[in-house]
């Protein structure tokens, strides 16, 4: 890394603390960007210094960059599920995938790992998935799936592609047998030239060799072939920000740290306005108060206390008023949702006609939806070549061939769902004059807007009205039999004689 070049940790760099011991040089702003951007998120205490307006005051650190977070994490990847597609492969091998991958992703929990992992993605610009195997373990329970620090992870790019890498490592610490001594961890996966064979091993380092760029390790066990089937790498490495010519993504606080830094100051500074407004600043042109001992000691000042000898003893006006400090933040706020694509809409703070129109609603929560859609299709890529290794991993160790089958991935719509406008849409197309939606197709529609019909919908509706109609002439039979009988038990108009 050239000293003085930009970088995407430029911004939070001037943040960041001490530097962590047994990290390879160039790896340093990264990894301390982590860790800065986990404080910055839960608002803690030094993550931005403040400057103190007197000495009992205590700053205040709004959790703005919370907000951004989460506000962004509701919008990306909603819900996240997978999909057989039922135009590929003979339907055994449909039928054999979905049943493998439900069980799989329950029994690992994946659903929680994958929410967990994509709200801590953006907050420190990566995550990543780590996928093993125990072939000691009983079948239908070999294959692991674990989120991975991305301060562990350090990829080795290839020199002639710096898109695809040669090596990969997975470095963790640990106490060694003593309980004292601190080591590395790590685990390597590397690529045989000219083939697909996939090596993995695993060295250990002490602190100081590991942050060297030639370290030796002090053990290590030798390189093993995975399974020919297995031909990429089991760990997955996801970008917040999809940024060419870097390999890493960032976070999503990234270049918003001195607004941060604003909000919290001039937070800070009304807070002590008002405590000094409502305490007060006093004087008096004479000497403090004297003690039995006839030493000058503090005024103590509060309610139902009162203060003797004190010459031309007064309150000190101040700041009138802390408009100015909240149209500031007001202001500072408004500039950080404008970068981050944040509106209040999304948030949720908005008005309940424009939530209830479609079109209004779109224009207002447009700038988070596009922007989430963005990194959504980054996501949505890597977790497509992931469920296609995985595969692999349930034919080696599981004993289940699905090789015919394409798994993609899935997510909800990021937009609030409009239910009564979707029914009374509907209803409308189908009460037209002529008719611009069958009642079928209409609920084929209203079925992917979240209502759920029976598969017999139709039948059902058919049965009910039969039931209907039967229920009314059993509950008035002379109606039902006036209905039916001849006319002639009907009276007759009386004749008169010629």
């Amino acid at each position: 890394m050239v000293d003085g070049a930009f970088t995407p940790y430029s911004t939070v760099s001037p943040l960041a603390g001490t530097a962590p011991v047994g990290i390879p040089p160039d790896e340093v702003q990264r990894i301390q960007s982590y860790q800065t951007y986990d404080q910055i998120y839960w608002s803690s205490p030094g993550s931005f210094r403040l400057v103190l307006r007197g000495t009992e005051n205590r700053p205040i650190y709004i959790p703005s960059g919370r907000i951004i977070v989460e506000t962004m994490n509701r919008y990306l990847c909603k819900n996240f599920g997978f999909l057989v597609d039922p135009l590929v492969g003979t339907p055994a091998s449909q039928v054999n995938a979905n049943t493998a991958l439900t069980a799989l992703f329950r029994r690992e929990a994946f659903r929680q790992k994958f929410n967990a992992n994509k709200r801590f993605g953006l907050i420190r610009g990566d995550m990543i998935f780590h996928v093993t195997a125990d072939p000691l373990k009983p079948q239908g329970s070999r294959i692991s799936i674990n989120t991975v620090d991305p301060a562990s992870y350090f990829p080795v790019p290839d020199e002639r592609n710096l898109d695809r890498n040669v090596r990969v490592h997975l470095a963790e610490q640990f106490l060694q047998e003593d309980g004292k001594t601190t080591a590395i961890k790590r685990q390597t996966y590397e690529r045989v030239e000219g083939a697909t064979t996939i090596l993995s091993s695993v060295q250990f380092y002490t602190l100081q060799e590991f942050s060297k760029i030639d370290g030796k390790p002090y053990a290590a066990t030798p390189p093993t072939p995975l399974p020919a089937e297995i031909t990429a790498f089991p760990v997955y490495h996801f970008r917040n920000f999809d940024e060419p010519g870097n390999p890493f993504g960032s976070s999503e606080m990234r270049g918003l740290e001195i607004l941060m830094a604003g909000i919290n100051q001039s937070i800070s500074d009304e807070d002590f306005t008002l405590a000094m407004d409502g305490l007060g600043l006093y004087a008096t042109d004479g000497p403090g108060p004297i003690d039995e001992q006839g030493n000058e000691t503090d005024w103590v000042i509060g309610p139902g206390r009162v203060v003797e000898n004190a010459a031309n003893f007064r309150r000190v006006n101040g700041a009138g008023s802390v408009q100015p400090y909240q149209d500031h933040v007001k202001s500072i706020w408004s500039f950080m949702q404008m970068a981050s694509g944040t509106p209040d809409a999304a948030i949720g703070e908005i008005d309940v006609q424009v939530a209830e129109s479609g079109i209004a609603r779109l224009l207002k929560l447009g700038p988070i939806i596009s922007k989430s859609q963005e990194k959504q299709e980054v996501i949505e890529g890597k977790m497509i070549q992931m469920l296609y290794d995985l595969k692999a991993w349930l034919k080696v160790y599981e004993a289940i061939n699905i090789d015919d089958v394409d798994i993609l991935p899935t997510f909800d719509d990021p937009l609030p769902r409009d239910t009564n406008g979707d029914i009374d849409l509907a209803v409308k197309m189908v009460m037209s004059d002529p008719p611009i939606m069958s009642a079928a197709t209409a609920r084929e529609w209203l079925a992917t807007r979240g209502v759920v019909f029976a598969a017999n919908e139709f039948q059902r509706i058919m049965d009910e009205r039969a039931a209907m109609a039967e229920s009314a002439a059993t509950a008035d039979p002379l109606g039902d039999r006036l209905g039916t009988e001849a006319p002639a038990d009907q009276p007759t108009e009386p004749q008169t004689a010629e």
